[in-house]
C-alpha cells in the first residue's frame, strides 16, 4: 500500500487518499480532482502456493480527465517492483452536486503476486 501511496505522489498527485476520500477540507462547491487507492480482492493460486492481491486506483476530475495525467499515474504505478496493471483501465461518470458538472473517473486495477 505504502508503494502505491509513493508512486502516486511521484506522479503528482496532489490529493491522494486510502479507500475513500474522506476527511479533506472541501467545499461542496469546490471541483472533484482526487485519486483514490484501496484493496480490491485476494485470489489464492490454483496449486496453493502463493496468492494475488488485487488494488483498486481510482483518478477522478471534474469535467473530463485529460489523457496526459493518466498516462503519468499508470507509468508511476506500472514502476512499482513486483506490480502489474491487471486487465483494461475502466472509466465510470457520476455529477458533481456542488457544481453541476460532470466526472470522469478512470479505474486502474493492478496485480500483485505473493509466494507463501
Amino acid at each position: 500500500m505504502q508503494a502505491i501511496s509513493k508512486a502516486l505522489e511521484d506522479a503528482d498527485e496532489k490529493s491522494v487518499f486510502y479507500g475513500v476520500a474522506t476527511g479533506f477540507d472541501m467545499k461542496r462547491s469546490d471541483p472533484w480532482n482526487y485519486t483514490v487507492y484501496s484493496r480490491d480482492s485476494i485470489d489464492p493460486t490454483v496449486n496453493k502456493t502463493g496468492k494475488t492481491r488485487h488494488y483498486t486506483v481510482a483518478v477522478t476530475r471534474e469535467n473530463y480527465l485529460p489523457d496526459e495525467v493518466l498516462e503519468r499515474v499508470v507509468e508511476a504505478l506500472g514502476s512499482i517492483p513486483g506490480v502489474r496493471i491487471s486487465g483494461s483501465i475502466g472509466y465510470e461518470y457520476a455529477v458533481n452536486p456542488g457544481t453541476g458538472n460532470p466526472v470522469e473517473q478512470a479505474i486502474i486495477t493492478l496485480a500483485k503476486a505473493e509466494k507463501r
